[in-house]
């Protein structure tokens, strides 16, 4: 499997077909790391995305991953909050986002705050009482 484009279209993908690419993440597969990012910064809608979506970010939080796979990721993350734009599944990357930035993230989630979209203000609590939650317990929560 070689690097995606940044024109590749995920959402032809199945949810079997992404589910064996975020298995490859367990190996630190290089490859897999950079198509499972990059699945992660597009907008799919398709059957099983969101659960593979969480999946995977619950995995690569852990991985050593590049600066720019980094900010990539949370680019995502920041854009889904302002946009309104998630699935029922956000929260895991919320709590991602707290794990690989707490700081950038507590300001991601104060904008938040203050969006016209009620919705999107209750992510954002959620998400400034969990980084409290978790600076508090340690940095493996």
């Amino acid at each position: 499997m070689a690097v995606p484009s940044p024109n590749c279209r995920f959402d032809t993908f199945s949810k079997y077909e992404l589910r064996e690419l975020a298995s490859r993440l367990s190996n630190d597969d290089p490859i897999a790391v950079e198509w499972c990012v990059t699945f992660f910064e597009q907008e799919t809608r398709g059957v099983g995305h969101g659960r593979v979506r969480s999946m995977m970010i619950r995995r690569l939080r852990y991985l050593n991953l590049s600066r720019v796979q980094h900010e990539r990721i949370l680019s995502a993350i920041e854009w889904r909050l302002e946009t309104g734009n998630f699935s029922e599944q956000f929260k895991d990357q919320l709590r991602a986002a707290i794990y690989l930035d707490p700081e950038r993230t507590r300001r991601i989630a104060e904008k938040a705050r203050s969006s016209k979209r009620d919705y999107v203000r209750r992510q954002g609590d959620w998400t400034l009482t969990r980084a409290a939650m978790m600076k508090s317990a340690g940095p493996d929560c």
